[in-house]
Order: structure tokens, then C-alpha cells, then sequence
């Protein structure tokens, strides 16, 4: 019984994870947190979580008003990418946002 518990969850979170949309408006740090926060929960229950998964999340979950972004990020090479990298890019697009 306790093995369906974990796998219950586990899935559950997986699928909150690959599923997490940022609205238009909501705030960047926050959606960036949430992904975090689900990242952490699972490596807790020892779901190995790389960071390209990560970074794919951030980027297919974004609103509208970053679609520039994304098709900008979606042409790039797996290899010149990486999650620090993309959070910096989305930062910028804010930034660009908030100056407009």
C-alpha cells in the first residue's frame, strides 16, 4: 500500500511540474519559484530531474507577451543552452517588458 502512496505522489507532482503555466502579468520571480519549489519536491522523493527538463518547463510555460523568447530560445542549439542561461534571457524579456 505504501509503494501506491509514492507512486501516487510522485506522479502527481510530475505532472503539477510539466504542467505549471505562468499567466500574463504574473510576476517572474514567482513563477521561477514555483518551478523551483517543484524541483525540490521532487528530489525529495528521489526523482532525478535535469536541467534541460527544468529549463523546458520555464520556457513552455510561458505567456503570450514572451513568444518572441521562445521562438528566439526554440532555435537555439541544446548545447549553447543551459538553465542559468535561460533564466538570465527571461529576465531580460521582463526587463525589455517593464521598459515598454
Amino acid at each position: 500500500m505504501q509503494e501506491t502512496k509514492i507512486i501516487g505522489n510522485k506522479l502527481f507532482i510530475q505532472k503539477r511540474f510539466f504542467t505549471i503555466k505562468m499567466q500574463e502579468g504574473e510576476d517572474l520571480f514567482m513563477h521561477i519559484n514555483i518551478v523551483k519549489v517543484f524541483v525540490d519536491q521532487l528530489c525529495s522523493i528521489e526523482m532525478k530531474i535535469e536541467d534541460e527538463n527544468v529549463y523546458m518547463v520555464l520556457i513552455m510555460n510561458l505567456p503570450p507577451s514572451c513568444d518572441n523568447l521562445v521562438m528566439s530560445l526554440e532555435s537555439m542549439s541544446t548545447k549553447d543552452v543551459d538553465l542559468q542561461f535561460i533564466v538570465i534571457q527571461l529576465f531580460h524579456e521582463v526587463f525589455r517588458n517593464k521598459r515598454k
